[in-house]
């Protein structure tokens, strides 16, 4: 059981993105994220599939002020 008055610096959402039946929460809330997140963020991105689709270059190049540190697949591995 967690503790409701611990604070903490990190939150897990587990998001579903299905874009061949039109879901696409992950997407929109990645995008959001970008957009969103304050200049004194630091947003840690790891996913061995991770998409840096133009949206989301877009995203972190023109609209977010945080600083990323994104961790990804090599091309070695496929």
């Amino acid at each position: 059981m967690t503790d409701p008055d611990a604070v903490s610096d990190t939150v897990v959402y587990p998001l579903v993105q299905m874009g061949p039946v039109n879901v696409t929460v992950d997407e929109q809330v990645t995008s959001r994220l970008f957009c969103h997140a304050p200049p004194s963020a630091t947003l840690y991105l790891a996913s061995g599939y991770f998409n840096l689709t133009n949206r989301y270059q877009r995203s972190i190049m023109d609209q977010c002020r945080a600083t990323f540190e994104i961790l990804t697949a090599a091309p070695e591995v496929c």
